[in-house]
């Protein structure tokens, strides 16, 4: 007989799903589709499966940095895909692909975060397509060791800023070294994280993302961002 927990949510855990909510109510979207908010927008797509061509044409600008959480694993991949409603995928195969999106999109600043585990992969796997990297160790949520992986023409001068710094604060570290203004892109980007960031320092932001939900965050994220902002 299957045995369901009783144990109570936290308050972390109902406010997550109350702004979750909140977010989706606000800014419905679905796969295939897009939304925006001021200077933000996101396309909720599969890099995996989907034409890597229509999604460098779907972010259309010049792309100042690429700065990406990534899934640490398969297991992740797995999870996220499944969350979303998609047919379960390869990571090795997740991982050419945005190393090949990642080269299509030129960017001036690439910035990559990942769990130890894999950084050796991935460094191949750009490294097949040309674009070369250099790593720096940091920590994830405040407590797990992680490496950022750097491609720059000012690689050392981003890679000494970014020594030790925890990923939370990672994008604004980065955007403030390159400078005011510009465009990023987040290619899985979550509820939101580089969005929030982009917004502070006055960059216009374009992600993407497998979760139409989770998208929904990053606006919902974006909007409130702004709203602060404008309160002061």
């Amino acid at each position: 007989m299957k045995v369901v927990s009783t144990k109570p949510l936290t308050v972390e855990q109902i406010n997550r799903y109350v702004y979750q909510k909140r977010a989706v109510e606000e800014f419905p979207l679905q796969f295939g589709g897009n939304g925006s908010y001021a200077h933000a927008r996101v396309f909720v797509r599969d890099i995996e499966f989907d034409s890597l061509e229509e999604i460098r044409s779907l972010i259309g600008m010049h792309v100042n940095l690429l700065y990406v959480d990534l899934p640490w694993g398969g297991g992740i991949t797995s999870q996220f895909r499944k969350r979303a409603g998609m047919p379960k995928g390869d990571y090795a195969t997740f991982r050419k692909r945005f190393c090949e999106l990642a080269w299509l999109l030129n960017p001036d600043h690439i910035v990559l975060e990942m769990g130890d585990r894999w950084v050796e992969k991935w460094v191949e796997d750009l490294k097949a397509v040309g674009i070369e990297v250099v790593t720096t160790k940091g920590t994830y949520y405040r407590k797990s060791p992680m490496t950022y992986m750097v491609s720059s023409p000012g690689s050392s001068s981003l890679i000494k800023s970014l020594s030790g710094v925890d990923d939370m604060d990672s994008p604004g570290v980065v955007m403030e070294k390159i400078g005011t203004g510009g465009h990023v892109v987040d290619l899985c980007c979550g509820r939101g994280t580089t969005a929030f960031w982009a917004m502070k320092k006055g960059w216009t932001f374009t992600g993407v993302e497998l979760d139409a939900d989770r998208a929904s965050g990053t606006l919902f994220h974006v909007k409130k961002v702004l709203e602060e902002k404008n309160e002061r």
